[in-house]
């Protein structure tokens, strides 16, 4: 009884879904499909966005958004947890297939594939090693500046795909630069500015939403204040 115990909570720990399988119930079933829906939905362009971002064929985004959250399904500790490509994941992919020896190797696909199983065995080894307690040392203003820094940087390499245009190859030549401005979409630039021009009045009202509750009183303050008022 004790060994079958024992044997129970050592697959409960390796596969954590047989857990949480026994109070699953019809509700969470429902609310699960709702919100895989919702993710799928919002999932399927991000991730081809992603693939773009980092240089690869938008196929590998839906890829990397299918297969990983059936594993993490399966083998995963967090019910919440979000898994799958993200933006900052896709900049690093980027800059590493845009080095000079492995551009060189004309293959970016195949070099992805080798980073992406490089990354995951150093990853499953700081994990085997109990390292994920680092995080806890890394300050929260560095890791905003780290997130900032990089929603600068996808700003600024997606601005040439706003104006119709080749991301550029002409490093400190100015005169390339002007030659390559001059080569903007203009049918492209004005939907990306009609698209920026229909969203700046609901962000306006957003902020001035928030302008104003903020300006209100607080009614639990004013209660409060009106109770010591009767109370004296």
């Amino acid at each position: 009884m004790i060994e079958s115990t024992l044997t129970k909570s050592r697959l409960t720990k390796r596969l954590p879904f047989i857990g949480w399988l026994k109070s699953y119930s019809f509700k969470d079933f429902n609310d699960d499909l709702f919100a895989g829906v919702i993710t799928a939905i919002l999932l399927v362009p991000q991730g081809i966005a992603y693939a773009i971002l980092a240089g690869l064929p938008p196929e590998f985004g839906l890829y990397a958004s299918i297969l990983p959250p059936i594993a993490y399904m399966l083998l995963g500790t967090s019910r919440t947890l979000s898994v799958g490509p993200v933006s900052i994941a896709a900049i690093m992919i980027a800059s590493a297939l845009q080095a000079p020896e492995i551009s060189a190797l004309g293959n970016p696909v195949q070099s992805t594939l080798i980073l992406s199983a490089a990354s995951g065995m150093i990853m499953l080894l700081m994990a085997v090693s109990r390292m994920g307690g680092l995080v806890n040392f890394i300050s929260h203003p560095v890791l905003t500046g780290f997130t900032s820094g990089a929603s600068i940087l996808i700003i600024a390499s997606q601005l040439p795909h706003l104006a119709g245009l080749k991301n550029p190859e002409c490093e400190l030549n100015a005169n390339c630069y002007s030659q390559y401005v001059q080569g903007f979409n203009s049918v492209t630039l004005w939907i990306a500015f009609s698209f920026i021009l229909a969203h700046y009045p609901a962000y306006c009202i957003y902020l001035f939403s928030k302008y104003i509750a903020h300006c209100l009183p607080d009614k639990n303050h004013v209660n409060i204040k009106s109770n010591k008022v009767e109370a004296s």
